[in-house]
């Protein structure tokens, strides 16, 4: 997450990207000193609003060239929500799969923990009622149609 600037007259621009390398936010613009730099995200995209889960990257690039970038795995928030029919599409951008090894640090972002493990295939699970819980597992570069009856 550190990167050493060393040559302060340089632009550096501090950037977040989606899976499919779409712009989500700038964190930071403008000349540092020399030394270490360091620019946290906050997980927020450009609007403010939480991201999805998945896989992001934020990259640091100097005068237009990217110098430095490491992978985010966002976890534990709302990827998919129904549309009016009660669908839920999640698209593959929101499902962490096929990236490894991703780091995995604490909550506050202070300690490296290892790595995340992360395999070719997602449980969902949905919770209907106490005591009433479905589930389906979806496969990567499978489409998944799951009817569930409430």
């Amino acid at each position: 997450k550190t990167y050493q600037v060393v040559a302060p007259n340089k632009t550096i621009r501090v950037i977040v990207y989606d899976r499919g390398n779409r712009f989500l936010r700038l964190l930071f613009q403008g000349r540092s000193s020399l030394g270490p730099l360091v620019v946290e995200w906050d997980q927020r995209d450009a609007l403010g609003s939480l991201v999805p889960s998945g896989v992001y990257s934020v990259q640091y690039v100097v005068d237009g060239q990217a110098m430095m970038s490491y992978p985010v795995t966002v976890s534990g928030r709302i990827t998919a929500r129904t549309d009016s029919l009660g669908h839920y599409v999640i698209s593959d951008e929101n499902l962490p799969v096929g990236f490894y090894p991703v780091p995995l640090y604490t909550p506050d972002g202070t300690s490296y923990l290892g790595n995340y493990r992360i395999s070719s295939y997602v449980l969902l699970e949905f919770q209907l009622e106490p005591r009433r819980v479905a589930g389906v597992s979806l496969v990567r570069d499978r489409v998944t149609r799951y009817d569930l009856k409430v």
